[in-house]
């Protein structure tokens, strides 16, 4: 089971990073304060009207996953192919990067697991939503997105928050077989109060192909560090990122 996240667990972990390391330089990390956040309250078993409506913008999918403050609250399949799990069986497999990173480990209450079987091209996308409404919720969602061997795969992960503030450390994992295809796009559209501080990592194999975009339209702060590794020969990783600010 994860442990609740209270800021004091959080510190036991380690202390957040610094300006004065050379991957944090120039960020805003020294103006967020663990004290303003907590975990999340009940869970809930509905689908809020704000979650649907992002789900509407993609009507034909292959497989959908709704996280609801910190809580799956929907898992639907309709590919064979396809295969969808939320039971932490995969949490805690990546290598820690910083203390940022461990939060997520010990704090993750909503770990989702997608699955493609070898050989099996998925038309539609696989579309992952995570809507958080509770103001001054501390949230660590997990997302493991495991593409077999010659598969083919279009997934499409959105955050979207209300208008309070939230701290939002989310961790993504892709994992691309020999000869898969995978397609990965996150989108956030976060409240204006909100924090993100994401993680992707990413493991091609042999003569497999990553595409992995990025948009940002929201958050106070929105940060995602990607760390790709091409391990073997002809594989091809493309990263894309666009950032939407004002001011």
């Amino acid at each position: 089971m994860p442990e609740s996240f209270t800021p004091a667990a959080a510190r036991a972990i380690g202390a957040l990073p610094t300006a004065d390391e050379e991957v944090w330089r120039y960020s805003r990390i020294g103006d967020l304060d663990l004290d303003l956040f907590h975990a999340p309250a009940a869970a809930t078993s509905q689908v809020p009207p704000e979650a649907a409506a992002l789900l509407e913008r993609i009507p034909a999918r292959a497989a959908t996953v709704v996280v609801v403050d910190g809580r799956v609250t929907l898992l639907e399949c309709s590919d064979p192919g396809v295969e969808l799990l939320a039971d932490g069986s995969e949490l805690g497999t990546v290598e820690p990067i910083d203390a940022v990173f461990t939060y997520n480990d010990t704090f993750c209450t909503a770990p989702v697991v997608v699955r493609v079987a070898k050989g099996r091209h998925v038309a539609d996308p696989i579309v992952i939503v995570h809507w958080t409404s509770e103001d001054g919720v501390a949230l660590f969602s997990r997302t493991t997105v495991d593409v077999g061997e010659n598969a083919e795969v279009t997934v499409v992960e959105m955050s979207a928050s209300g208008s309070g503030p939230a701290l939002l450390v989310p961790v993504t994992d892709l994992r691309v077989a020999q000869a898969g295809r995978l397609a990965y796009t996150a989108v956030q559209n976060l409240g204006r109060a909100s924090w993100q501080l994401g993680t992707v990592t990413a493991r091609v194999e042999r003569d497999a192909n990553l595409t992995c975009a990025a948009a940002a339209f929201g958050g106070e702060y929105a940060r995602v560090r990607t760390d790709c590794r091409l391990v073997g020969r002809g594989a091809h990783g493309e990263l894309l990122a666009v950032y939407y600010g004002d001011g």
